[in-house]
């Protein structure tokens, strides 16, 4: 089973994908644009990559409660369930933007240039560290 992950964002979207292997893999970032376009763009990705699940990560505040960007992440995978017709389950995200941004940092004893490429995916590594998490959660 092929499963995508997206980490949401209000300018950005990160993807990550697993399969068999249960390996999440960081794969693009996309910009949104309007709601319409984003979720035809990804209708696409889904297709093209034969997914059969969805992942979103839900990005609740430390005290466990949802905010603004929780609610906007929820109605967004509202919409694309219903443009995809796909399970989509929203993962409790918290700390997953901080984990990517130490992968960058690790990096960063590495070339410039490796790092700089890094740091432009971080919304990528932030939908695999989703993904490993519920990946993991799983088994």
């Amino acid at each position: 089973m092929k499963i995508l992950a997206l980490d949401y964002g209000r300018k950005r979207i990160g993807l990550a994908t697993a399969g068999y292997l249960k390996i999440a893999h960081p794969q693009q970032v996309l910009k949104r644009t309007e709601l319409k376009n984003d979720l035809e763009e990804l209708q696409t990705y889904i297709e093209e990559n034969d997914i059969e699940e969805i992942v979103i990560g839900l990005p609740k505040n430390m005290d466990n409660t949802q905010g603004e960007m929780a609610q906007e992440a929820t109605a967004f995978a509202h919409a694309l369930e219903k443009k995809c017709q796909l399970p989509i389950t929203l993962w409790d995200e918290r700390l997953s933007s901080w984990e990517a941004e130490k992968i960058i940092r690790q990096s960063s004893n590495k070339r410039k240039k490796t790092h700089q490429k890094i740091a432009q995916n971080i919304d990528a590594i932030a939908a695999a560290v989703i993904l490993q998490c519920y990946l993991d959660q799983k088994t």
